[in-house]
């Protein structure tokens, strides 16, 4: 049996306050035993810190509550005296107190011995078993002692497995030492090493590496599954994709690098929602489906393609919370800039922008760019960075022009390129390349929560000389934002764009035509991020699913539910599925079941062209999870596996469904509490 380690260089947030020590860390060594037979850990850290405040007499560090602490001794091999406290998130703050006084710029040498149990079970956050494990270094989520910053000088790792394992990393190691039944591994580092790359890594039983380079060999993509359960054609067209995306990034981002190598490796189970943990040259993902019928045209969209995102990430920036603009907004700039250059037809581009819009829009409050992400609304906020955050950036695009926004982008990686770059210092880089100040469209794009409306009347007239003058009148509601927006008039067969700058609540715009135009068009190609009057009840659609899972706000979840059928009635729009299922799931919520199973029933029924959507078939999943609240278990068993049959004609699209199915296949509907995190 062959069994494969996936080093990861995951740059995880910190989603805890880090232990604020007043020390840096110089060295930071591990020596760990892994056994995966019965889930445990045993090892030894030794760390070289300088002080950097004046003085100090403790030292401070984190660990969870399933890490053991056996001895810290002092740089004399004396026992240090500790004692540790437990907080809210289920870690133990350590304060080890020194033999004496030391003061700023003295070198403190500690050793901490340490064992551990984990979950056994592919579904923990950190997990060890027979067939595979996942081990994470954060200070949320950490198999290691965590002393609260984010980088060393100088780091390795030793680490004994059975000999069995054979370990992936984005660098070959150092050297490794074989006995009769074990393998010991060693990695190094010197020069400044992120801790939470260095020290995060996953393995996974009877892999295959499959390899693709792109057409000129400059990027190379792996990806490490279990090919008896990873459907091998659909992993040779994802590689596919993956590496002409690869070169493409490569190419335009300007990285310097003459040639580039980013490897997948799958761990977990095929039956629930996939997870990505990405950063660096790999990207763990956890529980992919194993996709044995899938429409490769999903490629070509970039909103059910997160492997593309994932990748896209390997060349965004640096980021934190408060600056996830650079990562998640960035990447997504790159995800969208690569499908519209791969397939230019105007049909697509359009298609493209609409779907960015579509998951942009809603009537539930959202912040500002600029604030970065909450941790209470953690997914809801990355995906509007992602979403809301790549259309600013096209939109710059738009006002700056493609050779301008490259020469941005260029200056923007050899400036900034892995460190952390500001709002300030992209604006600085934009306002060199657009020759005067762009504090209009920053402010109104990052720094206000609100998105434009824009609503346009035209009338012409007959010149005495045979010409036709057209007045174009564009009124905004709402706040008022300064853009440059495309009128297109059409005369015959031509197509003749006029670009204005609307700054006003108000304005008219006079133009003079040889022949009068039949139709006039604004911002057609959807370049300006605005509301748009088709996507408005979805809009409402999409709110009632917000205020249900954010807020707990069931009344004003149903009004805007309601909403979206009254303004819709004949479901022209396509919403109606989502909104009969939000009622659905309310209704459950509020234990009326009948009501539940006529609003899933509707859902089912109102999908437009007789196909099956993602709600509808969700709403026949919940179905099912009433059926079971009524003590129905063997009749709810046969729709679930309805919902899979479904699901699998189209699967990179209906994944959730599916996930959800087999989960309910393998284990009962247990709570409706469950429903209040009903977030798809």
């Amino acid at each position: 049996m062959n069994y494969v380690i996936c080093w990861s260089a995951l740059w995880s947030t910190i989603l805890v306050a880090q232990v604020q020590t007043p020390v840096h860390i110089i060295q930071y060594h591990a020596n760990v035993q892994l056994n995966e037979q019965n889930a445990e850990i045993e090892g030894t850290l030794s760390l070289w810190l300088r002080v950097a405040s004046d003085s100090i007499r403790t030292v401070e560090f984190i660990a969870p509550t399933n890490i053991d602490i056996n001895t810290i001794r002092d740089d004399n091999n004396d026992r240090m005296l500790y004692r540790r406290v437990p907080n809210e998130k289920n870690l133990y703050q350590y304060s080890a107190r020194l033999p004496a006084v030391r003061f700023a710029g003295d070198s403190i040498a500690i050793t901490v011995e340490f064992n551990e149990t984990l979950d056994t079970s592919s579904f923990a956050a950190l997990f060890i078993n027979p067939r595979e494990f996942l081990l994470r270094y954060s200070s949320e989520i950490s198999w290691l002692p965590y002393f609260g910053n984010d980088s060393a000088h100088n780091v390795s790792l030793h680490l004994t497995v059975s000999n069995r394992f054979r370990i992936v990393h984005s660098s070959l190691p150092d050297s490794t030492r074989l006995t009769e039944e074990l393998q010991t591994w060693y990695y190094s580092h010197n020069g400044s090493a992120l801790l939470d790359e260095f020290f995060s890594l996953c393995g996974s039983t009877t892999v295959t590496e499959l390899v693709r380079q792109s057409a000129d060999s400059t990027f190379t993509v792996k990806l490490v599954v279990d090919t008896s359960r990873f459907y091998v054609p659909f992993a040779d067209s994802l590689l596919t994709y993956l590496a002409h995306a690869g070169e493409y990034y490569l190419t335009n981002t300007g990285i310097p690098f003459k040639s580039f190598t980013h490897t997948f490796a799958c761990v977990g189970n095929n039956d629930i929602h996939e997870q990505f943990f990405s950063v660096g040259s790999l990207t763990v993902v956890r529980n992919s489906p194993a996709y044995s019928v899938f429409d490769s045209s999903v490629f070509t969209q970039s909103l059910h393609n997160i492997w593309l995102i994932e990748l896209a990430r390997r060349f965004a920036f640096t980021s934190n919370d408060s600056n996830a603009l650079f990562n998640d907004g960035w990447a997504g700039y790159l995800v969208t800039r690569y499908i519209l250059a791969t397939f230019p037809q105007s049909d697509v581009e359009l298609r493209e922008r609409q779907n960015i819009i579509t998951q942009i829009l809603s009537f539930y409050p959202t912040r500002p760019l600029a604030a970065g992400r909450s941790h209470r609304k953690y997914e809801y906020e990355t995906d509007m960075l992602l979403h809301k955050g790549r259309y600013f950036f096209l939109m710059l695009e738009y006002l700056l022009n493609r050779e301008s926004f490259d020469t941005v982008m260029k200056n923007m990686y050899a400036d900034f390129f892995r460190h952390r770059i500001t709002i300030f210092d992209y604006q600085q880089l934009c306002e060199k390349e657009y020759g005067s100040s762009l504090q209009w469209f920053f402010e109104q794009w990052l720094y206000r929560s609100s998105i434009p409306e824009f609503s346009l009347q035209w009338e012409t007239q007959r010149t005495p000389r045979g010409t036709t003058t057209a007045s174009v009148t564009i009124e905004q509601r709402g706040e008022v934002f300064t853009m440059p927006l495309t009128l297109t008039f059409t005369i015959g067969t031509k197509k003749i764009p006029k670009r204005v700058l609307v700054n006003q609540s108000v304005q008219q715009f006079t133009f003079s035509f040889a022949a009068p135009p039949s139709s006039v068009e604004l911002d057609p190609q959807l370049k300006v991020l605005r509301w748009l009057l088709d996507l408005r009840i979805l809009a409402h659609a999409r709110s009632s699913r917000l205020f249900h899972v954010y807020e707990k706000d069931i009344s004003t979840a149903e009004r805007e539910a309601l909403l979206t059928l009254n303004l819709d009635p004949i479901n022209a729009t396509g919403a109606a599925p989502i909104a009969y299922y939000s009622l659905g799931v309310l209704a459950v919520l509020q234990n009326d079941n009948e009501k539940a199973k006529e609003y899933f029933l509707q859902s089912m029924q109102s999908s437009t062209n007789g196909q099956p959507s993602l709600y509808s078939l969700l709403s026949l999943i919940r179905y099912g999870n009433v059926l079971e609240l009524e003590g129905d278990r063997n009749n709810a068993l046969p729709v679930y596996q309805r919902a899979i049959d479904e699901g699998m004609k189209n699967p990179l699209l209906f994944a959730p469904a599916i996930s959800a199915a087999e989960y309910y296949l393998r284990q009962p509907f247990g709570s409706i509490e469950t429903l209040w995190n009903d977030y798809y």
